[in-house]
């Protein structure tokens, strides 16, 4: 391929640029207090492969134009908020242990209160 037919199939391929792929990472790891990590994943030269460079939390993210898990999100939070409630989403797959719990970032404090308020707590 020769640079010219690089070049004109960038418009086909378009390179991520800083405010979305690296501004969604910093996004993420500043919710958590820290900071994205430079070069992450298999170059990594910073101590880790995750988006972020937290002590305790493996933190990786995920941006898309469009997640399916975004579309489920805004169908129950719909039905919630006709109900006045906070909406949680259980992702439970068969012989697996736990569930993975989709939330907001904004409704983390009221679920995390209600989580902690039972005996059962996964």
């Amino acid at each position: 391929m020769s640079l010219i037919e690089f070049s004109n199939s960038e418009k086909e391929f378009p390179m991520p640029t800083r405010p979305t792929w690296k501004f969604a990472e910093d996004r993420l790891a500043r919710l958590f207090g820290t900071v994205r990590r430079p070069l992450s994943g298999r170059n990594s030269r910073s101590g880790g492969s995750d988006d972020a460079m937290h002590d305790k939390l493996y933190l990786e993210n995920k941006y898309r134009k469009k997640q399916s898990l975004w579309t489920l999100f805004r169908e129950v939070r719909d039905k919630a908020r006709q109900e006045g409630r906070t909406p949680v989403i259980g992702i439970q797959e068969k012989d697996a242990k736990g569930i993975l719990l989709v939330i907001h970032s904004k409704d983390l404090e009221v679920v995390l209160t209600e989580l902690l308020r039972t005996d059962d707590g996964d």
